[in-house]
């Protein structure tokens, strides 16, 4: 009889241990699905926007604090459209006075161009064989940004702390994520409740898994307020093989609250940690001055052009590149095979010189593109190895 009765009785028992378990998974993975779609909706509010941003940072060390000015950036987006523009504030100058610290970059959507080193104020005298310090590139468009990402850097930053700096939305990430990403719940970042949300991002190489802390502030229309990204990554300093933690936490300190639930991060912090100390080894501040939103943009805005006489380059395919040398009218003349394809009267010789540039100028478009935590590493890095030799002294 007892025997019969724990037949029934133990199933119901586990049942009803297990139907509100399943219930709050549930429920947890609808909440996660909601706050995606609510963030995925306030960006969609920002139909065209224009805007600066003034980055500077500040280098920690036991004798001293220093601030240096990093760079200057400016932003224009709508639609499929999107241009970058910025200037390198910290690029030491060149002997021979030439430009070394400013690029240009224009997305369609189709194609992304890249313009190094030309200033339209100051411009460079280009011959189809002395290009100067002018790099230009013309490839298809990924989400890879080459150059500087102003997109990601505002409205994401879920970026691995190594390799190319890869556009991720939180849609992307929550989907990508191994182990599945999470909801923790509601939790505070300074004054304010946010909801955190956990994911990670599979490692390569001699780096592991990119781990992110995300937090949305619905009072900002669930638009990010905290990121705390960690990774572990191997390193040779000297003949020694280092393991470090790498720990970033970008936080944004102030939006703009521009109506009809628009909100613009306008001031943000970036700090990098040693392990688990608790003080950051540097920090960089980016300052958003906002032009335009939602509203007619600037004539200059998207009118991006490649300066005559510019040997534009192609990514390689089947380890060759195709070169353009671009004409007045913003398109190209003819495709540069070799040296008997540049106009007479300039030196051959200057040809072979700048084919030897083309083939490094894909290895630094990717370094380009991770600038802001390039920025951040090296700081970090030479505070490591500081720190070494105080201690072997």
């Amino acid at each position: 009889m007892h025997k019969a009765v724990l037949l029934y009785v133990l199933p119901a028992v586990c049942l009803c241990a297990v139907v509100p378990a399943l219930a709050e998974e549930k429920e947890s993975n609808e909440s996660l699905s909601a706050i995606v779609v609510a963030n995925e909706a306030a960006i969609a509010q920002i139909r065209e926007i224009e805007l600066s941003l003034s980055i500077s940072g500040e280098r920690y060390r036991p004798e001293a604090t220093g601030r240096l000015q990093i760079a200057t950036w400016r932003w224009a987006w709508k639609g499929d459209l999107e241009r970058i523009r910025y200037i390198d504030l910290n690029v030491p100058p060149r002997d021979d006075g030439l430009t070394n610290n400013r690029g240009d970059v224009f997305l369609d959507g189709n194609t992304a161009k890249w313009l190094r080193n030309w200033d339209p104020e100051n411009p460079q005298v280009l011959a189809p064989t002395r290009q100067g310090t002018v790099k230009a590139v013309m490839m298809p468009q990924s989400n890879v940004v080459p150059g500087r990402d102003v997109k990601a850097q505002l409205l994401w930053a879920f970026t691995p702390l190594t390799g190319a700096a890869t556009r991720v939305s939180l849609r992307e990430l929550v989907e990508a994520s191994s182990p599945a990403a999470e909801l923790k719940g509601s939790e505070l970042v300074g004054e304010r409740n946010c909801w955190h949300i956990t994911a990670s991002l599979p490692g390569h190489g001699d780096s592991g898994p990119t781990h992110f802390d995300i937090f949305l502030d619905p009072d900002a229309n669930y638009m990010v307020r905290k990121t705390i990204v960690r990774q572990s990554v191997v390193y040779q300093d000297g003949d020694a093989e280092v393991t470090s933690d790498l720990h970033l936490e970008r936080e944004v300190r102030r939006f703009h609250d521009a109506g009809s639930g628009v909100f613009i991060p306008v001031e943000i912090e970036t700090r990098s940690y040693e392990g688990s100390a608790a003080e950051p080894a540097s920090k960089i501040v980016v300052h958003v001055e906002i032009e335009r939103i939602n509203e007619p943009l600037s004539t200059d805005a998207f009118a991006f052009r490649f300066p005559e006489n510019c040997q534009v380059t192609t990514p390689p395919v089947d380890g060759k590149s195709v070169v353009y040398l671009w004409g007045p009218d913003n398109s190209p003349i003819r495709e540069i095979r070799s040296a008997a394809d540049l106009r007479s009267g300039d030196s051959p010789e200057g040809f072979g010189n700048e084919a030897e540039d083309r083939r490094s100028l894909f290895q630094r478009m990717i370094l380009g593109s991770t600038v802001m935590v390039g920025i951040l590493l090296f700081v970090w890095f030479a505070h490591l190895r500081r720190k070494a030799n105080d201690s072997s002294a």
